[in-house]
């Protein structure tokens, strides 16, 4: 209120100073502020240094205004660069152990081994027949079990005539059919002692035991040589001898060879049944 009194009394003074010239030449006086009508002063009319007196002191700080809204989410930042690899951790401890598996079906006993065997015999002049060749095979295939190979001899002319003769054997210690054997014997002649080698050329061949036909064999045992004794099995040749020699043909027990060199193929076809 003091405030107030003391502005409005330094403006009566202002006007009295800046309108005095006014006053006195139209020989008006202004001693009161009544006699100044409401708003018919304005801040131009007003000196400088009038202006800058009407200023008052600096008022309290007001009281902070509310919090204003968040603002929007910025966009997102780049991706930064990948971190360098961590240490590799602790291996862990060990885990425990599983349940034990279901038992497995009993199997089933292996068959009972047997076996086909066959030997090609020859026998050179007046000697003994001698096992020139062993051959062996498992028995069990459906449709039967093959052995056999191949040898060379010689027949020289102080022997004269040689000998081809063949001989099988089923070995089994626990016999569950009937077994029988087809041999075949192939015999290439490479010339002789005498004109020297030559050539191979056909010299006989045997298919099959009596009449071409297979021959059956009682099984023997496992424990047994099946060629301790010289038993040869008939082989079937044709109706006639092809290797130069004028001896029976048919079934026969020995295939005859005059002086050559020799080749013999052999195979022998074991059957169950």
């Amino acid at each position: 209120m003091k405030k107030g009194i003391t502005l409005i009394a330094a403006l009566v003074v202002v006007l009295a100073v800046t309108s005095g010239a006014f006053a006195a030449k139209h020989h008006f006086a202004i001693t009161s502020s009544k006699q100044i009508k409401n708003g018919t002063v304005s801040l131009s009319d007003l000196s400088r240094k009038a202006r800058k007196a009407l200023h008052g002191a600096q008022g309290n700080a007001g009281a902070p205004g509310p919090q204003g809204l968040q603002g929007a989410a910025g966009p997102q930042g780049a991706q930064g660069a990948q971190g360098a690899q961590g240490p590799s951790g602790a291996q862990g401890s060990q885990g425990d152990r599983g349940p034990a598996g279901t038992p497995g079906r009993d199997g089933k006993d292996a068959p009972a081994a047997e076996y086909g065997a066959a030997a090609v015999y020859v026998t050179r002049g007046a000697g003994n027949p001698t096992a020139w060749a062993k051959y062996s095979t498992r028995l069990g295939s459906p449709i039967g079990d093959t052995t056999g190979g191949v040898f060379r001899f010689t027949c020289t002319p102080a022997q004269g005539t040689c000998k081809v003769a063949v001989q099988a054997a089923v070995l089994s210690d626990t016999a569950s059919g009937s077994y029988s054997v087809y041999p075949r014997v192939l015999i290439q002649k490479a010339g002789d002692p005498t004109t020297g080698p030559a050539p191979q050329m056909y010299c006989e061949y045997a298919d099959g035991s009596t009449n071409a036909a297979p021959t059956a064999l009682a099984p023997a045992s496992l424990a047994t040589n099946p060629f301790a004794t010289y038993a040869p099995l008939p082989v079937n040749i044709g109706g006639t001898a092809d290797c130069g020699l004028d001896t029976p043909a048919g079934n026969v027990n020995d295939i005859v060879v005059p002086t050559g060199y020799y080749d013999v193929m052999s195979t022998f076809v074991f059957t169950r049944s």
